[in-house]
Order: structure tokens, then C-alpha cells, then sequence
């Protein structure tokens, strides 16, 4: 017994000492370097209003790969190369997978009941668990034909009015993942439905904009009432917190009284419903509605601006358009169909472009940020609790001792047969670190590819033309906010000869 008593004083001891040695470092250590703040403001004053991937390759230049400043009193730190964000938000995911508190998004829209915004607590883990039971690994290979008919629905509209190319790309990401999620059918590009999520995710990227409301750094401002003086904020966030309620709602009653009257198609709300024993009680229901809605919030950007980002890379490069398309006829020549995700595989060359198209044109160029739940040490600099954590995704894929030559387009750097000289997935930055890892990933990125090989297999896509019949050729330009999507540019579309146009249009034919 005296023993025991023994061992357990000097764990506790020893624990309580190890506890002041940590803190005693930590006080004696330096935050990771920036640029240094003003009093109160801290380095607000020096975020530009656009074009911050150039102002944080400047502070990483000056700095180096871990740059730390202060909003308005709130230390934020911009990790800038991979192996920084692998460490930090995969390795130490337990103190790195929070969610930061944007006021006017968590609080007063109520974006925390969502996958992408909720703090990293139990709801989020049940969330979590229900879409890896449906949407990770190889469980995705089911919804093929899903995938298909919303592909060619795609091409052969594509074709007839190129001038829609983003409607038509959202209402095939809309047909996939709310048929998928739904089993819902999409019916038109101005369905009410995705037009109803569209609108939510629209408001939901402007809710979580670092800097657009004053709310999010002086929280006592959400207490002010909706009739007060310069409070326009609180009627934009209900407006917003009605619209993202009825996203999630509409959809996923619609599903429930389709059950009620035997009519429901299988879907994953309405797999889980029938599951499920007995009535759901209201944090069940909420975890599955929520976690719904999630997939569309998650995947319909994913899929309209990667394939937008294809589109101008087949404009801008013919040969590399020729050579994908070369490859992909020697895998369907003779055969009489159109290519399936199945021959993946045998299109190493599609899939490198669709690689070099992640990492040129990362989709969320700053990433989601995360929140440090408890102090941090690490590489001898203090990092605080509560310090908001950027991965900086733009940066680690234009990171030229990463990616050499990374300004051009090459998808080669994908193909080298030695392991030791491959370069990195892309997908491995793009979809996120740790547990905050997006959960539809493998859907997205098959939806994608198949489109690519499908349009591969029956369309070219060529530059615009000019008044006097010239070329137009096209630039890059990118509208940037918390999605990097390029501004739209000019381009033709016509269906190749031969036998896959046929097929587009009778698929059933081969």
C-alpha cells in the first residue's frame, strides 16, 4: 500500500514538474517570425484587399515558411510549405482540428452545424463516421452510372450552348451529389433545389471571408439588436441563416415523405433513414441532414471550377488536348463504348493532367483555417492556444524545390516511373490535412475525371475567335476568394469524327 502511495506522489510530481518546465519554455520562447504589429491593430493594416497570395509570398520570403501576425488581436499563423502543415494539422491533429469562431458564420448564420465549420467535438465525429460509411475508398464505385448520366447530360449540352459552360458544370455537380445524397433529379440549370444550395454556398464563402464583418473580431457586437444603427449585419445573418436552413431542410424532407408514400429512391439519407431502429431522435436527424447538406457545400465547387480549370487548359495547350486524346482513344479504339472510371489506370496521361490542374489552380487557395485548442512548441517557437492556422495551399503547390518550373503547366512532372523523382500528389494539399480532410473527396475527384475522359473521347476544345476570325488566346485570371476560380475566357467547343460522338448521344449504342 505505502508503495503504491510512493508511485503515484512522484508520477504526480513528476507530471506537475515536467507541466512548469513546458510553461516556464513556453514563456521564455519566441512566436514563429512576421512582420511586426502596431498596437491594438496588430497587422490588419497590412492585408490587402486582394491578392494576398502575393503578400504572403513576400512575408515568406522575408520570413520564411512559418509566418505568424495578429488580426485585431487574434495570432493567426500561415504555415507555407507541406511538410510544416503534414506535422502540425495531421501529426498533431488532436490540438489542430478545430475550427476558428467566425462570429457572423458560426454563431449567427449558424454554418457550425455544417461539416466544413463545426468545432472539432462528438457532432462532428458522428457526422465524420456517417459520410466515411458511404463516400470513402472504393464504397464510391456504386454511383457510376450516377456519375455517367450526369456526364454526358453535361457534354451534350456543353455542345450545343458552350456560353453556359458554369451553369451546365453546377447542375452536373448538382445532378451527381443530390442524386447521390437525395436520389433527387435534377431537372433543369435553374432546378430549385441546386438553386437554393447555390445560393447558400455563395453566402457561406462570404460569411467566412477574413475581414468582411467587424463582428468576427469584436464578438459582443452579435448582442447588438437587428433595429440598432449600423447593425445590418444581424438582418444579412438571419436572411443567410433562413436560406442555409432551407438548403438543408427542403431536400431531405422532400426524401422523408417520399418514404411515407413508397416512392423513395435509394440515396444515402434514405439508406440511413431505413437503418436506422426505431425513431431517430433529434441529434441523429441532425447529424444525417447536416452532414447532406455538407456534400454539396463540399463538392459542388470541387467539381464546376476543377472542370472549368480543364476547360481553359485544353483551350490554352492543343498539344497537350491532342496527346490526352490519343491516349484516350487507344483504350476504347475498336471497342465501340466510351471510356469508364474503371480504365483509369490505363490513362496515365489524363490522369497527370488532371493532377497538374490541382496543383497549378489550387481549388481553396489558403485552405479552410483551423484553430490550436491548446498551447503549442514546435521548432523551438511558441505557437498559442487559440491561433488560427492557415495552410497555404497556393504557395505549397507553386513551391518551385517542390515543383520546378511551377508557373508552367506540365503534366509530365506527374508521369517519371522512379519514385524518388515523381513530385508530390497535389491531392494530398488540395483536399485538406488531418481530420479535416474532405470526406467526398474520392467522389469529386472521380466525377471529375470521368468527365474529362468522356469530353476527351468526343469533343476538341479550341480558342475563341475574333471579329476578323483570329485566335483569341487566353489568359489566366483568377477571381480570388476562399475559392481561386479563373475568370472566363473565350472558346469553342465541336464534336470529334468517328464513333464516340454517336455514342454520346445514343450511349447505349455500343
Amino acid at each position: 500500500m505505502f508503495e503504491h502511495l510512493v508511485y503515484f506522489t512522484s508520477a504526480a510530481v513528476a507530471t506537475w514538474l515536467l507541466f512548469k518546465i513546458f510553461q516556464t519554455l513556453q514563456n521564455r520562447l519566441p512566436h514563429p517570425p512576421g512582420p511586426p504589429p502596431l498596437p491594438l491593430i496588430g497587422n490588419f493594416h497590412q492585408l490587402p484587399k486582394s491578392d494576398l497570395h502575393l503578400k504572403l509570398k513576400e512575408w515568406k520570403d522575408e520570413f520564411g515558411p512559418l509566418v505568424f501576425v495578429s488580426i485585431l488581436g487574434s495570432p493567426v499563423l500561415y504555415l507555407n510549405e507541406y511538410e510544416d502543415a503534414r506535422e502540425l494539422l495531421d501529426t498533431r491533429g488532436s490540438i489542430y482540428s478545430d475550427r476558428p469562431r467566425f462570429e457572423m458564420a458560426t454563431e449567427l448564420v449558424q454554418f457550425n452545424r455544417s461539416t466544413v465549420m463545426s468545432p472539432f467535438n462528438r457532432y462532428h465525429r458522428a457526422i465524420r463516421k456517417l459520410l466515411s460509411a458511404t463516400f470513402s475508398g472504393r464504397r464510391t464505385e456504386r454511383f457510376e452510372g450516377v456519375q455517367e448520366k450526369a456526364a454526358l447530360t453535361f457534354v451534350n449540352d456543353v455542345l450545343k450552348e458552350p456560353k453556359q459552360l458554369v451553369p451546365f458544370l453546377r447542375r452536373m455537380a448538382g445532378e451527381v451529389i443530390l442524386g447521390i445524397t437525395y436520389g433527387y433529379d435534377v431537372r433543369a440549370s435553374n432546378d430549385p433545389i441546386v438553386a437554393m444550395a447555390e445560393r447558400s454556398n455563395a453566402e457561406f464563402g462570404q460569411a467566412v471571408t477574413v475581414g468582411a464583418f467587424f463582428v468576427d473580431f469584436i464578438p459582443i457586437m452579435k448582442y447588438i439588436p437587428e433595429w440598432f444603427p449600423f447593425a445590418t449585419f444581424q438582418k444579412t445573418a438571419a436572411l443567410w441563416r433562413e436560406h442555409f436552413h432551407e438548403a438543408t431542410n427542403v431536400p431531405y424532407e422532400a426524401v422523408k415523405e417520399a418514404m411515407a408514400r413508397g416512392e423513395a429512391r435509394p440515396s444515402y439519407v434514405a439508406d440511413h433513414l431505413q437503418d436506422h431502429e426505431g425513431p431517430m431522435s433529434a441529434e441523429d436527424e441532425d447529424v444525417l441532414k447536416f452532414s447532406a447538406m455538407n456534400m454539396y457545400t463540399a463538392g459542388a465547387d470541387t467539381v464546376t471550377t476543377v472542370l472549368k480549370t480543364f476547360f481553359f487548359i485544353m483551350t490554352a495547350h492543343p498539344s497537350i488536348q491532342k496527346r490526352a486524346q490519343e491516349e484516350v482513344d487507344s483504350i476504347i479504339r475498336g471497342e465501340d463504348r466510351l471510356p469508364r472510371i474503371a480504365d483509369r489506370e490505363k490513362l496515365p496521361f489524363v490522369e497527370a493532367v488532371l493532377l497538374e490542374i490541382m496543383r497549378w489552380a489550387p481549388l481553396v487557395p489558403f485552405g479552410i483555417p483551423h484553430r490550436l485548442s491548446s498551447p503549442d512548441v514546435y521548432k523551438g517557437y511558441y505557437i498559442p492556444k487559440n491561433t488560427i492556422v492557415y495552410a497555404n495551399q497556393w504557395e505549397m503547390c507553386q513551391n518551385p524545390e517542390q515543383y520546378p518550373n511551377p508557373q508552367e503547366f506540365r503534366p509530365e512532372r506527374f508521369l517519371d516511373l522512379d519514385p524518388q523523382k515523381r513530385q508530390q500528389d497535389p491531392r494530398q494539399i488540395a483536399f485538406g490535412f488531418g481530420r479535416r480532410i474532405c470526406p467526398g473527396k474520392e467522389l469529386a475527384d472521380s466525377t471529375i475525371f470521368l468527365t474529362m475522359a468522356i469530353l476527351l473521347a468526343t469533343c476538341t476544345i479550341e480558342p475563341g475567335l475574333d471579329a476578323s476570325g483570329q485566335e483569341i488566346q487566353p489568359v489566366a485570371e483568377f477571381n480570388w476568394g476562399l475559392v481561386c476560380e479563373l475568370k472566363d475566357w473565350e472558346f469553342r467547343i465541336r464534336p470529334r469524327e468517328g464513333k464516340g460522338i454517336q455514342l454520346l448521344r445514343n450511349p447505349h449504342e455500343g
